[in-house]
């Protein structure tokens, strides 16, 4: 098994992610890891309805995904893993998931949470979410598509960290 890449997206499975990333990373198999989203049938069903056919999705819970990847289930496939946030992504990590870069989508703003940078809100957990990834030296970009400009989110914490952590 092969995570191609990692990504955190609020919308987790959508045009960007299908048509873009899928392609531009030769991938066959599109992992959402992601408690909600596994236990809501509807939401299920939407994001499987945006995956293109031949594609393989799996929309798991976090438990779930990682026995999934740890047992070798997917040994043959060519992975884009994917959660709604920073917390769940850290789980992953913190559990054995191993990563040295994590792409980031949009995360929009909604109730409770700060803004980060244009592209990226958090809450206040989030934040702590990010931080940790940081500082796991764990290389964090953001980057909607392949041709779009990347924006190294590392830097974008350092810069912000005393009042981001205050």
């Amino acid at each position: 098994m092969t995570i191609q890449l990692m990504r955190v997206d609020d919308r987790m499975v959508h045009g960007q992610i299908t048509t873009a990333w899928a392609h531009t990373a030769d991938i066959d198999h599109i992992v959402v890891a992601n408690d909600q989203a596994a236990n809501n049938e509807m939401q299920s069903k939407i994001l499987k309805m945006a995956t293109p056919p031949g594609m393989t999705i799996d929309i798991l819970t976090k438990e779930d995904a990682f026995q999934n990847i740890s047992s070798g289930n997917w040994d043959k496939d060519v992975i884009l893993f994917i959660t709604r946030n920073s917390v769940d992504m850290l789980e992953m990590v913190e559990k054995g998931l191993k990563t040295d870069f994590i792409n980031i989508g949009n995360i929009r703003k909604s109730a409770g949470m700060v803004e980060i940078n244009r592209e990226v809100w958090a809450t206040p957990e989030e934040v702590q979410a990010w931080y940790k990834l940081n500082d796991m030296n764990i290389k964090l970009e953001i980057q909607w598509t392949p041709i779009e400009r990347k924006i190294n989110f590392n830097n974008v914490l350092e810069s912000k960290r005393k009042k981001l952590l205050k």
